[in-house]
């Protein structure tokens, strides 16, 4: 079975107290933080680091992630039915990229059911938090202009660097540094709700955890490295050694 290394109970445990946290941000913190950067995040070098500028470019990780899954696919597919011989961290690309591809149609359809509105107005004079005074969500209006929720953005780094979470625990901090960055990037430029960053997060976790599992590259599914000898014959024998000319 697959998913025989997952720990259901505790993935269960930890999605519905996120779930918990994600309520009380939209209840208690999404609104003061959304005011907070409209009124004082507007100063083109905020705290000397470049402001919204600065943001911008910090959200643009996370953009390239899905043109970059789809060339990846596309490259590594063809390779491998040439015949190429395959590479330790092919199967890491590889998952990486069929689950932001996944996570990315997934995130759509849900920006659909809950419809939620954007902290600030953008497209097409959407109704805003800032502009109109409209909070909440609108589940299935159809249109991109109630897409705040789950952020696609945060989707989108958060799925290749779960895998890599999963994958490399020794570049854990790469995962983290990336996604946070992407986030802080997305909730200076108001372009998310802190509540939506957090969905994204989940998704993009989960989405990339399972690949990680369906392709073999968590811990627990890597083969354990043999404590015997190499030179010590199966039957545990000593292997004859020849003496130095």
């Amino acid at each position: 079975m697959l998913f025989r290394h997952v720990d259901w109970q505790r993935l269960s445990v930890l999605s519905l107290a996120w779930f918990a946290l994600i309520v009380l941000a939209y209840l208690y913190l999404d609104r003061p933080i959304a005011w907070f950067v409209h009124d004082h995040l507007r100063d083109p070098f905020i705290m000397g680091i470049g402001g919204p500028a600065v943001f911008e470019s910090l959200t643009n990780v996370a953009t390239a992630m899905e043109p970059l899954s789809i060339i990846g696919i596309a490259c590594l597919g063809a390779a491998i039915l040439s015949g190429w011989r395959r590479k330790p961290w092919t199967r890491l690309l590889l998952a990486a990229a069929i689950a932001t591809v996944v996570a990315d149609v997934t995130k759509n359809e849900l920006k659909l059911a809950f419809g939620r509105a954007w902290p600030e107005t953008w497209y097409h004079d959407n109704p805003s938090l800032i502009v109109n005074g409209v909070y909440g969500f609108f589940p299935f209006h159809g249109d991109i202009g109630w897409g705040s929720f789950p952020s696609g953005h945060t989707t989108l780094i958060a799925t290749p660097m779960a895998v890599l979470w999963f994958a490399r625990p020794h570049l854990r901090w790469v995962s983290v540094l990336l996604t946070g960055l992407v986030i802080f990037g997305l909730i200076g430029l108001n372009y998310h709700f802190l509540s939506d960053c957090m969905a994204g997060l989940w998704l993009g976790t989960v989405v990339g955890g399972a690949a990680a599992v369906l392709f073999g590259l968590t811990e627990r599914q890597q083969p354990r490295a043999s404590l015997q000898p190499a030179d010590t014959p199966a039957t545990g024998t000593p292997a004859r050694v020849s003496e130095p000319n």
